[in-house]
Parts: structure tokens; C-alpha cells; sequence
């Protein structure tokens, strides 16, 4: 029973000094500058990805346009009689259909990954946040 005693006893000393060594408010400013280097790097990530959408917007509108233009020479070409045009343009409008549809699938997983980019920053700066305060509360502990 003794024996129990002067074990807790001399674990609860060492406990103590071990936690005297270790100063937790550097561990948590360590986490932060880890968690901030982290949503730098995001942000920069991000600012690539971010203009890409757009950029298909515009292909997909250069797309369309020619499209409707490839349906107007068709259609010419079909009051006139000029089959051979007509098919040499309905071909080029398929292949610009299909086109089209592949730079719209790759638009949904660009904006699908600038979204869970976004979704990203702000978990790592609630994260921040959260550290933060939990260093501010320490600070009063260990000042």
C-alpha cells in the first residue's frame, strides 16, 4: 500500500517536470506556422486553378458560335443544292459538337476542384483560428 503510494506519488513528480519541460504554446505556434504554410500554398494552388473555368467559358462560346455558324452553311448550302458542302459541314459541326462537349466535362471538374480548394481554405483557416485561441486561453496558464 506504501508502496502504491510513493509510486503514484513519484509519477505525478516526474509528470510535472516533464510537462514544466515541454511549453505547449510552442507546440500549438509550431501547428500554426505549419497550418499557415499549408493555406499559403493552397491560396497559390487556388489562383491557378481559379482561372481555368473561365477560360473553357470562352472556348465553349468560341465553340458555340461556330457552331451556329456551321448550321447556317448547312442550311445554304441545302437551299442551294450543294450537297457535298453541306455534308463537309455538317461533319466539321459534329466534330465541333463533340468538342464541345468535352471541354464541358472538363469545365464541371475544373469548378469541382476549385470548389473543394475553396472548402479547403476555409478549414485550414478555421484550423488556424482554432489553434490561435486555444493559445491565447494558454497563455494565461503558462505566462
Amino acid at each position: 500500500m506504501i508502496l502504491k503510494r510513493i509510486g503514484k506519488i513519484l509519477s505525478n513528480k516526474t509528470n510535472k517536470a516533464l510537462d514544466s519541460l515541454e511549453n505547449p504554446i510552442e507546440h500549438l505556434e509550431r501547428a500554426i506556422r505549419v497550418k499557415e504554410q499549408l493555406l499559403n500554398k493552397t491560396k497559390q494552388e487556388s489562383a491557378s486553378l481559379l482561372g481555368k473555368p473561365n477560360q473553357k467559358d470562352k472556348k465553349i462560346a468560341e465553340l458555340k458560335e461556330e457552331i451556329l455558324k456551321y448550321d447556317a452553311r448547312i442550311k445554304e448550302a441545302k437551299k442551294q443544292n450543294k450537297t457535298e458542302i453541306g455534308i463537309k459541314c455538317l461533319t466539321k459541326k459534329k466534330e465541333l459538337e463533340e468538342n464541345l462537349k468535352t471541354i464541358e466535362k472538363e469545365r464541371e471538374i475544373l469548378v469541382g476542384n476549385a470548389t473543394k480548394i475553396e472548402a479547403k481554405i476555409k478549414k485550414l483557416e478555421e484550423d488556424i483560428r482554432l489553434l490561435k485561441d486555444k493559445k491565447d486561453s494558454l497563455k494565461g496558464r503558462y505566462s
